[in-house]
């Protein structure tokens, strides 16, 4: 049985998982360590950049990875994003996709949370809309990632923050 893990904090992120260690430092970039703390590899979003806040938060299911970037500004300022990194048969990470939803704005924050369970991940925006918030999940069909549906609450009001923590396990979130 497969393990996921997800830990946040905005400066030093340290996940312990039975393969390795991931470390991010200052919320920059993921690096994967194996047990001898040898660095194997550093993880780097494709389009990031200064003040994305990419890694802040990381959540792996087997060999593949979610790492949100809350502040990256691709599609409004502080509008967020996610990225999808999968691990090859020789141990390699590399980038499968950067994910967003189509309805995403300026100041959302969506991958300020993410989870992973096989092929379903959900990410949070919890200041989606007028802060009321949404979590938005995407599955995996091959290699790409698609939304499949936008989760809030019929009664969302004004700072509810849908989305601020998530977690997904099999078919349900």
């Amino acid at each position: 049985m497969r393990q996921s893990f997800r830990l946040t904090l905005p400066i030093l992120l340290v996940l312990v998982l039975a393969s390795g260690i991931v470390i991010t430092l200052n919320a920059q970039s993921v690096l994967p360590l194996p047990r001898a703390f040898t660095q194997e590899q550093k993880l780097t979003a494709s389009d990031g950049a200064t003040d994305d806040y990419f890694g802040t938060i990381v959540a792996i299911d087997g060999d593949t990875a979610i790492i949100g970037a809350p502040r990256d500004d691709g599609t409004g300022t502080e509008s967020g994003a996610a990225y999808i990194f999968v691990r090859d048969g020789g141990g390699v990470w590399s980038q499968q996709q950067k994910i967003f939803p189509g309805d995403l704005g300026a100041d959302d924050n969506f991958g300020i949370s993410v989870s992973i369970s096989g092929d379903t991940v959900i990410v949070g925006a919890p200041f989606q809309g007028t802060n009321q918030g949404a979590a938005y999940v995407f599955t995996r069909s091959g290699v790409v990632w698609t939304q499949q549906q936008k989760l809030t609450t019929s009664d969302a009001g004004n700072n509810d923050g849908i989305g601020a923590a998530v977690k997904v396990v099999g078919d349900t979130a």
